[in-house]
Order: C-alpha cells, then structure tokens, then sequence
C-alpha cells in the first residue's frame, strides 16, 4: 500500500509540472480596447511561447464560454513577437487566447530593436516608438562614431580570422530561425493543458474554433501547417510568396488548404 501511494504521489507531481505556469506577466497599453481587458504571460511550462489572454480568464470563461484559441508566428520567422504585441494583445482583449512563438523575453529583444532602430534612424524622421513606449532618437554625432569605430573593428576582426582559417569565414546562421511545426507544438500543449485539471486553461479553451495567424515569413509558416485538420481558419498578414519558397513552403501549399484564409 505504501509502495502504491507513494507512485500515485510521483505520477501526480509529474502531471503537475506539466501544468500551466505563470512565470511573467505584464499589461500592454491599458489591455487593449476590446470588453476583456487583456495581458501578455510567460509560462514556465511553455518556454518557447508567449500567451496572449484576457485577464481573468476564468471569470470571462464563466461568462462567455470557452474562448477560441490563435497560434501566432512573427515576421521574419523571429524567435520573439515583440514586434507585434500591441495587436495580439489587442485581439485577445476581444476574447481570445494567443500563443505567439517566442520566449516572454522583452528586455533582450528590446536591446536588440534600440540598437536597430538607431543605427536605421532616417534624420528626417521626426520621433520613432518602441512597443514599450521608449522613444528613439537619432544617433548623436559621438555614437555614430563609435558605431563606426566598433564596425571597422569588427571588419578587422573578421578578415583576421578569415586569412587565419585560409578561407572565408562563413556567414553566421540567422539569430532567430524559428519553424512551422512550432505552430502545431504550442496547439499541442494547448490541447494538453485544457485537459488537465488543475491547468489555468482547464476547459477555457475552444479547440473546435482554432485559426493559425502569421505576419509575413510567419504567413509562410502558417501555410506550412495549413494542412492540419484542427486548424479552422487561416490568417497571412502582408504575406507573399510567388515562386518563391519560403520556410519549406511554396504555392503548391495552397492546396493543403482546407479552410477559409484570411488575406491581408
């Protein structure tokens, strides 16, 4: 008897720790203009992921019944979704839930758009604004050179180590390549964790009523999973793909499609 409690406790603390886990959590401005004031979550269950809901969940649920799920991913194929979070933040304030690829990781990514915002900063240009509200201006005459200074190293650097290894030195692999099956393994653990009791999302969630969202290569993404029958509706943001492939995906994903697509 022992034996079988103490297993029973074992197999219970594992089902735990695959239960949702608030790690981070943060309001976007002022939750978005929709009837549920929404906030973005990082979940330690979920690293790679970043959750767009109404605050409150439970209590929006009781009223409005299971909400309808979107999986998200970024332009670029970026492994972050800073970039739009004012409109998934404001989509979910409308009574959705969103799992957007890309770690709840908003200080690096913001030191990596600071840095591209200014060195890009068109002089003409009279204010630019990070999603955080920080404004950018443009680079003073002293970090322009330092800039310079900090590149011209780096050309150095590199043409060093180039002669060194007798070739070129090959082109380093992009920072944040992310993949369309990404879309499928967090609808995965969505599907999990409104099954699992004791879970935030524990029948919260709409999975008869799934679209997959993408913002331009995230668009591509979306037709690379298009074909999967648990998805109900597709959404490509400023997409184009011609005769062009992008992330394994070409025209001829189109006729996977088995829904409505929503082209913007």
């Amino acid at each position: 008897m022992k034996k079988l409690f103490m297993t029973a406790m074992m197999f219970a603390a594992s089902v735990g720790l695959t239960n949702a886990q608030t790690a981070q959590k943060q309001v976007v401005e002022e939750g978005g203009t929709g009837p549920f004031k929404s906030e973005v979550v990082g979940d330690a269950s979920c690293p790679g992921f970043t959750v767009y809901r109404p605050q409150n969940l439970k209590e929006v649920v009781a009223k409005q019944g299971a909400l309808p799920v979107i999986v998200y991913a970024n332009g670029a194929c970026f492994n972050h979704n800073v970039e739009m979070r004012l409109l998934l933040s404001e989509v979910a304030s409308y009574g959705y839930v969103l799992a957007a690829i890309g770690p709840y990781d908003e200080e690096d990514v913001m030191a990596q758009w600071r840095g591209v915002l200014k060195s890009a900063y068109p002089e003409t240009k009279g204010e630019v604004i990070m999603a955080n509200g920080e404004k950018i201006l443009p680079m003073t005459a002293e970090e322009k050179k330092a800039q310079q200074e900090q590149q011209a190293k780096q050309r150095e650097e590199a043409a060093k180590k180039a002669k060194k290894n007798k070739k070129q030195a090959q082109p380093a692999v992009p920072q944040f390549r992310t993949y369309p099956k990404m879309l499928l393994e967090v609808l995965d653990w969505l599907t999990d964790q409104n099954a699992a009791s004791g879970s935030e999302y524990y029948h919260c969630l709409d999975l008869n009523h799934v679209a997959a969202m993408g913002q331009s290569c995230g668009g591509a993404q979306v037709l690379g999973v298009s074909h999967d029958p648990r998805i109900k509706t597709c959404v490509m943001l400023n997409s184009g793909i011609g005769d062009m492939e992008m992330m394994g995906t070409t025209k001829e994903a189109l006729k996977n499609l088995h829904q409505p697509m929503f082209y913007i």
